[in-house]
């Protein structure tokens, strides 16, 4: 393997593990906004008292979001620049054929579905 496939080899890697992360902490937060109504009834507390805290965590979600999207895109510009550097395509699991872009990814382990 070549310097340059062994360095790509290395930013698929670490590229999955951003992209799994951010992932996770989507579907966290995303979680946490869908059990919050629940917990500001168990505490009793009106709509407006919770109001503040739907907004910034409603927020923080969507930052997270648009995070993942400029990750995906900086995922399509490597992959330009590894096709301009004729390069043979990789994932995070080594040297291989790339699965389609629209593939559906498993369940994250440890990670609820919403």
């Amino acid at each position: 393997m070549s310097d340059r496939q062994h360095i790509a080899h290395d930013i698929a890697h670490d590229l999955a593990q951003v992209e799994n992360a951010i992932d996770a902490a989507i579907a966290a937060a995303g979680g946490f906004v869908a059990r919050l109504p629940a917990y500001r009834r168990e505490a009793m507390l009106s709509a407006v008292a919770g109001q503040e805290v739907f907004s910034a965590v409603g927020e923080a979600t969507n930052l997270l979001t648009t995070a993942r999207g400029e990750i995906v895109r900086g995922h399509h510009k490597l992959e330009a620049l590894r096709r301009a550097m004729k390069l043979d395509p990789v994932t995070a699991g080594g040297p291989a054929d790339k699965p389609p872009s629209d593939a559906v990814m498993p369940p994250l382990p440890g990670v609820p579905l919403a």
